[in-house]
């Protein structure tokens, strides 16, 4: 008996079969649909909408009109604050990224200070939210929080205060707490998903932010 040859037939142009199936779905319409169109289920979409709009911030900054990724946080409501650090090269930790995992959405303020306290012996939990948040939900989960800030502590900034995001607000690490009280922090996802960067903040900006502290 001899071999049958397969034919293309309905397999012909695949690509073009599924990206015309996937339009006629919706895909292309919105995030939402575009996910529904391979998983239906309402909890997948919710899971990878989550991590959609965590990603996103870096547009909103931009669309939002800031520039220059490293003015944010210079300015917020009169009070100055988060200065490039000039003076202090080779006097401040450089943090291992390749150890790190993956808890807290990758490269966000939240995988960043999750991770460094860890570095430091001093883990929290996995459960604080988004960086705005810490300050409350650590307090709540029976963390010491105030404003006086200490190496080693985390910095949450309140919703849209020095040039964080107003929905999501922001988290850093406090490297170094200088004589006249101003400090140098660590932070991620500033200049960049995923780039650690540092800023220095004057004493009196520690009185806006939640310092979070051990239990």
């Amino acid at each position: 008996m001899g071999m049958v040859k397969p034919t293309l037939g309905k397999y012909r142009n695949p690509l073009s079969a599924t990206a015309k199936k996937l339009k006629k779905d919706g895909a292309n319409e919105s995030p939402q649909k575009a996910i529904r169109t391979y998983n239906h289920s309402d909890q997948y979409v919710s899971d990878v909408m989550k991590h959609y709009n965590a990603y996103k911030d870096n547009v909103k900054w931009v669309k939002a009109g800031i520039k220059d990724p490293d003015k944010l946080g210079k300015t917020q409501g009169g009070t100055s604050g988060g200065g490039d650090i000039e003076d202090f090269k080779g006097d401040l930790p450089k943090p291992d990224k390749s150890k790190y995992g993956v808890t807290y959405p990758y490269g966000q303020c939240t995988w960043y200070a999750y991770e460094r306290r860890k570095e430091l012996n001093l883990p929290v939990e996995t459960s604080f939210g988004n960086g705005g948040d810490w300050g409350s939900n650590a307090k709540a989960q029976g963390y010491k929080v105030n404003h006086e800030p200490k190496a080693g502590a985390l910095a949450s900034f309140p919703h849209g205060t020095f040039g964080s995001p107003a929905e999501y607000g922001h988290i850093a690490v406090i490297e170094k707490v200088k004589k006249d009280g101003s400090f140098i922090v660590s932070e991620s996802n500033v200049k960049g998903l995923g780039v650690i960067s540092y800023r220095e903040f004057k004493a009196k900006d520690a009185e806006t932010l939640n310092i979070i502290h051990g239990k």
